[in-house]
C-alpha cells in the first residue's frame, strides 16, 4: 500500500506539478477518509473546470495561459490571426511536444512536469476547418469510424440519435466526394461526436464554407451542441461565428489572455469586439397559439411576448431557450410605444450609459431591459440630443423582427 503513490509522475527537480499535486491529494483523500469512500465511493467525479497553466515558446511567440474554463456549454477562444488560439487547442489535444505546464481536465491529468497524457487517452472530439474525412469510406462508414473502436461502456451518444440531428440519415450511403461542403461538415461533427469524447474542440469548422455553407450547418451546429452534454471549445476569427454558438468567450492576444467572460457582457466591454456592435439577448420559447400562422414564432424576452419570423431550423423540435443576436445599427429608440408601425417589437428599457462610436455623430447606448439584460444601440447624436436622454431615464427600444437573428 505504501508504493500507491509511485505512479504519480514528477518534474524534473524531484517536485511534484500542480495537476499532479491536486491528483496526489485526492488519492490520500480517499485512502484515509472513511467518511468521503463512504460518501462518494458509488459516484462519478465532476469534471467541473478545465484547468490550463502552459507556456509554449517558439520563434517570436510565447504561449502564456494561466486559468480555468468551466465545463459546462460552448466557450469560445477569439482572438486575431497569430494570437495562439490553434496553438492552445493542440496544447489540450496533446499535440504540442514543446508546451510546459500543468494541464487537468477535472481529475484527469493531462500534462504535468514531465509526464504527459498521450492524446489518444484523453478523449477529445476535432472538428476542423478541413473535414479530414476518409475518402475511401462511405458516409456511414466514416461515421462509425470512431464509435466502432470505441469501448462500449463508453458508448452514450448512439449513431441513430447523431444521424437525426444533424439530418443525416440520407447521406448515409453516398460517397464523400457527392457532399456539399456544409455536408462534409456535418459529417465531420457526428464522427467525432460518435466517438464519444469528454471534451469537443471544434477549429474554424465554418471557416471553409461560403455563405450558403455557413447558413446549412449553423442550425445543426446549434441545436446538437445545445442538445449533448459535452463542453465545447470553438476557435474563431469571425466574430459572428463567436455570436451564433458561443455561450462564453476567452479573448486572446499576442499569446496572452486578456479577457474571459460571458460573451453576452463581453460583447459591450472589449472594443476589439466591437468592430461590429451587438448583443446576445436570451428568449423563452413560448407554445404556440392556434390563431398565429405558420410563419411566425412566439417568444418571451425581458416578460414581453415577441413575435419572430419562424426559423428554417430543419427541427421543428426548438431549444426552450433561444439565443437572439441584434445589430446595435438595427436598435432604435423612443420616448414612447410606436403606433401603427412595422416594428412589433418594442421593449421598455432604461439607459445605463453611453459612450462614442467610431464616427463623432454617432454614439452607442447602453440599455437594461427588465430582466437584467444588456442591448446596445447605436443612435446619431442628433437623435440623442433631440429625445434629451439622460442616465437612468426610459424609453422603448424598437428592433424590427426581420433584423433578429
Amino acid at each position: 500500500m505504501n508504493d500507491r503513490h509511485h505512479f504519480i509522475p514528477r518534474a524534473p527537480d524531484g517536485s511534484l506539478g500542480k495537476a499532479t499535486a491536486h491528483l496526489r491529494q485526492l488519492i490520500h483523500s480517499i485512502f484515509h477518509s472513511t467518511r468521503i469512500r463512504e460518501t462518494h465511493s458509488t459516484q462519478k467525479p465532476e469534471a467541473s473546470s478545465l484547468l490550463i497553466d502552459i507556456s509554449l515558446q517558439r520563434q517570436g511567440f510565447r504561449l502564456q495561459i494561466n486559468t480555468h474554463i468551466a465545463l459546462t456549454g460552448i466557450t469560445a477562444i477569439f482572438g486575431r490571426s497569430g494570437c495562439g488560439k490553434t496553438s492552445l487547442l493542440r496544447a489540450l489535444a496533446g499535440l504540442e511536444p514543446k508546451v510546459s505546464g500543468d494541464i487537468c481536465f477535472g481529475e484527469q491529468v493531462w500534462l504535468s512536469g514531465t509526464y504527459r497524457c498521450p492524446a489518444e487517452q484523453r478523449r477529445i472530439g476535432l472538428v476542423s476547418q478541413n473535414d479530414s474525412l476518409l475518402p475511401h469510406l462511405t458516409v456511414e462508414q466514416n461515421l462509425l469510424f470512431g464509435y466502432q473502436r470505441t469501448s462500449p461502456d463508453l458508448r452514450q451518444l448512439h449513431p441513430e440519435d447523431i444521424y437525426q440531428q444533424l439530418d443525416l440519415t440520407p447521406l448515409l450511403h453516398k460517397a464523400v466526394q457527392q457532399l456539399s461542403g456544409g455536408q462534409k461538415q456535418r459529417v465531420a461533427l457526428g464522427r467525432a461526436l460518435l466517438a464519444q469524447p469528454q471534451l469537443l474542440l471544434l477549429d474554424e469548422p465554418l471557416s471553409a464554407l461560403d455563405r450558403i455553407g455557413r447558413q446549412e450547418i449553423v442550425p445543426y451546429l446549434r441545436r446538437v451542441l445545445i442538445d449533448i452534454n459535452i463542453p465545447v471549445l470553438l476557435i474563431s476569427h469571425q466574430l459572428e461565428d463567436v455570436v451564433q454558438l458561443a455561450d462564453f468567450l476567452i479573448l486572446l492576444e499576442q499569446g496572452q489572455l486578456k479577457a474571459q467572460g460571458a460573451l453576452a457582457k463581453l460583447l459591450h466591454s472589449e472594443p476589439e469586439l466591437q468592430s461590429e456592435a451587438m448583443s446576445v439577448l436570451y428568449a423563452r420559447q413560448l407554445p404556440k397559439e392556434p390563431s398565429l400562422p405558420s410563419s411566425v414564432c412566439q417568444l418571451e424576452l425581458s416578460e414581453q411576448r415577441i413575435l419572430l419570423p419562424a426559423s428554417p431550423s430543419p427541427s421543428t423540435n426548438l431549444p426552450k431557450m433561444c439565443r437572439l443576436r441584434i445589430r446595435a445599427k438595427d436598435v432604435s429608440v423612443s420616448l414612447r410605444p410606436l403606433e401603427q408601425s412595422s416594428i412589433q417589437v418594442q421593449l421598455p428599457v432604461q439607459v445605463t450609459h453611453w459612450q462614442a462610436a467610431s464616427s463623432s455623430a454617432e454614439l452607442f447606448l447602453y440599455l437594461s431591459l427588465s430582466d437584467g439584460q444588456q442591448l446596445l444601440a447605436q443612435i446619431s447624436q442628433y437623435s440623442f440630443d433631440q429625445l434629451g436622454i439622460k442616465k437612468g431615464c426610459r424609453l422603448y427600444a424598437n428592433i424590427k423582427a426581420a433584423a433578429i437573428s
